[in-house]
């Protein structure tokens, strides 16, 4: 639900199907991520930290996901 809701348009194609789109360096690791692929070899650091830091918050949390996603 939330890959439809906040991250792709599937609708749509080619750049047009991601909701959220950061700079040129960023871009190729977001999507990796969004698509449920393995961070690229030159993975953008920013990303992954974030994605990272926020994915320990919520496993440290032990929220359940649908409270979490009602949130």
């Amino acid at each position: 639900k939330i890959q439809n809701y906040y991250l792709l348009n599937n609708d749509e194609d080619d750049e047009l199907r991601y909701k959220l789109m950061l700079t040129q360096s960023d871009k190729d690791t977001l999507k990796r991520l969004v698509e449920g692929h393995d961070f690229p070899s030159t993975a953008s650091q920013r990303i992954v930290e974030n994605f990272q830091f926020y994915e320990k918050q919520i496993q440290e949390s032990k929220i359940n996901l649908e409270t979490l996603y009602d949130l």
